[in-house]
């Protein structure tokens, strides 16, 4: 990951009805939450395993409630680029993190780089998932934002 001295901000668990999916963390350089702006690092350790194919699908699905504005083609090239780095399983005790960058953003799997996003709009709706107040999850989004 970039230079960035990263602090953590929050952190939440994932759970879908009985079973626990991830465990997330955010990071910014000092440790309170701005706002969707670089630096910004969100980390997710999974517990459970998940295939690509239903990753992008659940990624999609997210973005079309956080970013409704984001144009499908450009969510589609985008979602693309993922399917070609993303890991085709992602089994307990991977990781998952995403680095926000000035021009989009760089993926990191198990704390290596895999591919990265240049598209700063993308990029931060990708974000959006797991920190608008409009998310799936807002308990979890007020938790790694230190709010509660």
């Amino acid at each position: 990951m970039a230079n960035t001295q990263y602090q953590l901000v929050g952190e939440a668990r994932l759970r879908v009805l009985l079973w626990e999916i991830y465990d997330v963390k955010l990071y910014t350089a000092d440790g309170r939450y701005h706002g969707i702006t670089v630096p910004l690092l969100l980390k997710l350790d999974y517990l459970r395993a998940i295939e690509r194919d239903d990753l992008i699908d659940a990624t999609r699905n997210e973005l079309q409630q956080v970013a409704p504005g984001l144009p499908t083609q450009q969510t589609e090239r985008q979602l693309q680029s993922l399917t070609r780095f993303w890991p085709s399983e992602i089994r307990p005790g991977d990781s998952l993190s995403f680095e926000l960058t000035a021009s989009g953003g760089t993926f990191h799997f198990n704390e290596q780089p895999i591919g990265q996003i240049d598209d700063s709009q993308f990029a931060k709706a990708f974000l959006a998932i797991w920190l608008a107040e409009n998310s799936s999850f807002p308990h979890l989004s007020r938790q790694l934002k230190g709010e509660s």
